[in-house]
């Protein structure tokens, strides 16, 4: 239940007020940060996490179709589907 919760006023809430407060205070955006402070799989686990968060549709389409690579139009109402969301 709390962990729901925490989920739902992370992603709605406080995330973007973190991202904001960090780009003011670094002068890069969340990739660039990922980019120059992790390597190896930790960078691709936090690259992930990112874009799984991410509100821009652009992100959302580039992860499903990372998740099912064989399916290429065969998922397209799939895809359309979660762009609407």
């Amino acid at each position: 239940m709390f962990i729901s919760l925490w989920e739902f006023f992370y992603g709605h809430f406080f995330r973007f007020w973190m991202k904001w407060l960090l780009r003011q205070m670094t002068g890069k955006c969340e990739l660039q940060r990922i980019f120059d402070t992790y390597v190896g799989a930790q960078r691709t686990h936090r690259i992930e996490n990112s874009l799984t968060y991410s509100k821009n549709k652009a992100a959302i389409l580039f992860l499903m179709r990372k998740q099912r690579p064989t399916k290429k139009l065969e998922n397209k109402p799939e895809i359309d589907r979660w762009i609407k969301k």
